[in-house]
């Protein structure tokens, strides 16, 4: 096909589930960090996420990351943009264990196209789930300033993971 011919050819909009993340196109190392995969600014600079071969649920690879949160550091965030439409979806749905010391919350953030962070709290545990999370559950985060913002699905920008510590 020519250049032409892509784009002004009619496509229908995706329909069905959006995968976010497989982690099967970054390789195979388990000691390299993804770059797609960018820490928060503010926060914990010791944050990475890897592939992990370990305890896949679908395919050879999970995502596993590695974050410390000390000195004055109050929190860690990776976070990895986005540029899809989930319009035709209305549920969050991944699979996540914790390190299995103990129950871990990691607070899931999506970004809308004006920046408006949307989050919710989940807690892992130590043997991993599968986790389905309506839409309708993400609230506005508590600092952003404009109170009347929504979560518009059709524009995401950022899907990123933050914990607390202290």
């Amino acid at each position: 096909a020519t250049l032409e011919d892509i784009y002004s050819t009619e496509v229908e909009a995706p329909t069905g589930p959006k995968v976010v993340e497989d982690f099967e196109k970054y390789g195979t190392s388990t000691t390299t960090p993804i770059t797609r995969y960018v820490a928060g600014t503010g926060g914990s600079p010791d944050i990475k996420m890897y592939l992990d071969s370990k305890s896949p649920y679908q395919g050879k690879y999970n995502g596993r990351i590695d974050y410390t949160i000390s000195g004055t550091y109050e929190w860690a965030y990776i976070s990895k943009s986005l540029n899809s439409t989930w319009k035709t979806n209305n549920t969050l749905t991944l699979w996540a264990k914790g390190d299995g010391k103990s129950d871990q919350t990691v607070i899931i953030q999506l970004k809308s196209a004006n920046g408006a962070p949307f989050k919710k709290a989940i807690t892992l545990t130590g043997t991993g789930k599968v986790y389905s999370i309506p839409f309708s559950e993400f609230t506005l985060a508590d600092w952003w300033p404009n109170k009347d913002d929504k979560l518009d699905i059709e524009n995401m920008t950022e899907i990123g993971f933050l914990f607390e510590g202290k």
